[in-house]
């Protein structure tokens, strides 16, 4: 089961400890958790959770196994965080092209 907030995924993402070492092992960057932060309420707002159901089976099976980041697992993230991830890692601090991408 995912969260409802991206944000908090993100969050979960960045605090990860890895479960053999016990040793801190975040799942995104420093610069994507607080870029996230800042602008967290737009970003959570701009999720449009129906959309992740326009998928086919097959394509969210690919997603699932090879895009969708995974904690102790299971999968933690859905396709729209997986998108609004990488329009954040592309576009950086340009919460517009974010948000258009």
């Amino acid at each position: 089961m995912t969260k409802n907030k991206f944000s908090a995924v993100i969050e979960d993402f960045h605090k990860f400890i890895h479960p053999e070492t016990k040793e801190p092992a975040p799942l995104v960057s420093d610069e994507c958790y607080n870029i996230v932060m800042k602008y967290k309420d737009d970003l959570d707002s701009a999720i449009i959770h129906a959309r992740d159901f326009e998928y086919d089976y097959f394509g969210f099976k690919t997603l699932e196994k090879s895009y969708l980041l995974k904690v102790d697992g299971s999968t933690a993230e859905r396709p729209q965080y997986l998108l609004m991830r990488v329009a954040v890692g592309i576009h950086g601090d340009d919460l517009p092209s974010i948000l258009e991408t």
